[in-house]
């Protein structure tokens, strides 16, 4: 597996992966879905994956990890185009969760490649190269779906768009996989099935990655599954709502790059309590702009607030996930699968959790006409990163020697 192909693959399955879970509230709200209804399909697709993040361990030191690359990139191109023809809520509910299969098999299994193929001193780098993939990849769609639907005129475009990349990801696998057969040269240095015992304090590290990436995927989910129907209930139109909220996808890209060529996030703190603290603003932002006119008051633009808002968002939120990311993979060879398997499984825990409060939220505001309760998603961030400053302040004090 060589540098190249390490950048390509997670970008096409990554637009894959994004064009499918962002049309997703869309062909739901064609189909007449509420808040409520719009935050549990999300939550069921994404509830899904959980069971295979926890047992993907097991099937990758079982079947091998190429074959379950494959599996997963032609599980989600399969299911991608025919979600949008979905003539029922249940229906899409069906196809999303089926199609979002391939996506649980997929990346822990990379990343558990990408950790034996590399030593300690190529890891960062590795690591920085893998994120950026997949980052361009969000980054990628997070610009062009908005231009699309203006062109074609109709969400299901971003399905065939997403189905084109899923063809070519599987493609590059395949390349992939018969020149680590034929023992082609690779470039990513003559270390093979790296076994390096785990850095010092390396679970602690994990864990405050963890904790960053899980409210970081929150607010991902908030503000991609839940954020667009209330943004449309105020007046926005579809492509404005699309171009802000993909400024969090911008936002990670951007991230990325960064944390692979200035390594200030690692056996760190401090950076995970600014990610915090951009989270924290945010929610207070979007909770002030949704519920009263003091946003509009003070800025005439509010989509060029919330674009900025968003683009740190992602920012922030691509140094927890590298940092979580890169202690997982410097874990020790027969803990990799099991840690990169239960990365994904932090990420997908983020935004279900983001859907199920969102839901919630939605519901309890039909039944009791409070106001705040429609934002209660965002509320939830606001004591969410509130926790995380206990649990940093704990573990730094009495974990780390």
């Amino acid at each position: 597996m060589n540098k190249k192909l390490l950048f390509l693959i997670p970008f096409f399955f990554e637009c894959i992966t994004s064009f499918f879970a962002l049309s997703i509230p869309y062909v739901a709200m064609n189909l007449d879905a509420n808040q409520a209804q719009i935050g549990l399909i999300s939550t069921i697709f994404i509830i899904a994956q959980l069971p295979i993040f926890f047992i993907i361990g097991k099937l990758v030191n079982k079947f091998g990890k190429y074959p379950m690359i494959y599996t997963g990139a032609l599980i989600i191109t399969l299911f991608i185009v025919f979600t949008g023809y979905s003539p029922k809520l249940y229906i899409l509910t069906i196809l999303s969760s089926l199609g979002f299969l391939g996506h649980a098999i997929f990346y822990p299994s990379l990343q558990a490649l990408m950790g034996d193929y590399s030593n300690s001193e190529e890891r960062p780098k590795n690591v920085g190269i893998y994120n950026m993939g997949w980052c361009f990849g969000s980054a990628f769609v997070g610009i062009s779906r908005s231009y699309i639907v203006e062109i074609f005129g109709n969400i299901n475009s971003l399905l065939y768009a997403g189905c084109i990349c899923g063809i070519i990801c599987m493609v590059l696998v395949t390349v992939n996989y018969f020149m680590h057969k034929n023992k082609v040269k690779v470039s990513m240095g003559e270390w093979d099935e790296a076994d390096e015992p785990a850095p010092r304090n390396n679970n602690v590290y994990l864990t405050i990655g963890r904790l960053g990436l899980f409210i970081g995927f929150v607010s991902h989910g908030a503000y991609n599954y839940i954020l667009p129907k209330l943004l449309r209930e105020k007046g926005w139109a579809d492509p404005l709502i699309l171009q802000v909220t993909g400024m969090f996808l911008v936002g990670q890209a951007i991230g990325v790059i960064l944390c692979a060529f200035w390594k200030f996030w690692k056996e760190r703190i401090y950076p995970q309590v600014l990610a915090n603290l951009v989270f924290l603003i945010t929610a207070i932002i979007v909770i002030l702009l949704l519920q009263t006119d003091i946003i509009t008051n003070i800025f005439s633009d509010t989509n060029i607030l919330l674009s900025i808002l968003f683009l740190l968002c992602g920012f922030a939120m691509a140094v927890c996930y590298t940092m979580a990311l890169f202690h997982a993979v410097s874990s020790e060879k027969k803990e990799r699968p099991k840690n990169t398997g239960f990365h994904e499984g932090v990420v997908a825990g983020g935004e279900v959790t983001a859907c199920i409060v969102g839901s919630i939220g939605g519901k309890l505001f039909d039944i009791t006409s409070i106001a705040p309760l429609k934002n209660l998603c965002f509320y939830f961030i606001i004591g969410w990163v509130i926790l995380n400053f206990i649990l940093y302040t704990y573990l730094k004090y009495n974990k780390l020697k």
